[in-house]
């Protein structure tokens, strides 16, 4: 019960301090970063879904998803080195596209052509786009 009463006093403290900029000594801090990785780890991620959750709280929303961690990083410039690893989310016909395009591009640098390709749309059972790109025979000639 005690843990309780301290958190909710430790809350409406934290409600009442005025907002205030803290400066930790760098060295400092990447040392103890060095001495315990996991420690590292932990608050990194903490920072990362206190700000996905102050996002997903200003749209009066519960549950964080992987759209508001994805704003996050790209609109937090301290984020923006994770910008490669979890990338906006792109609607699925916009990325049938661009992997055509791709595909395209591929063919012609390898020589080839997507004219006459065969070129199969399915959706997998986890919701991923799956294109299987199918060339005709060599020596097929096309119009």
């Amino acid at each position: 019960m005690e843990s309780t009463d301290a958190a909710s006093t430790a809350a409406n403290q934290q409600s009442t301090w005025p907002a205030v900029s803290l400066s930790f000594p760098q060295a400092r801090v990447k040392k103890i970063m060095k001495a315990d990785k996991d420690l590292g780890t932990e608050v990194f991620l903490e920072f990362l879904t206190g700000q996905a959750a102050k996002l997903t709280a200003t749209e009066k929303r519960k549950t964080v998803t992987y759209k508001d961690i994805a704003s996050t990083v790209s609109s937090d410039p301290r984020l923006h080195f994770l910008t490669e690893i979890i990338p906006k989310p792109v609607p699925l016909a916009e990325a049938i596209e661009a992997q055509r395009r791709h595909h395209a591009e591929m063919g012609q640098i390898a020589g080839l052509t997507m004219e006459g390709a065969e070129i199969d749309e399915s959706v997998e059972m986890d919701g991923s786009p799956e294109l299987d790109v199918e060339y005709p025979p060599q020596g097929t000639t096309f119009e």
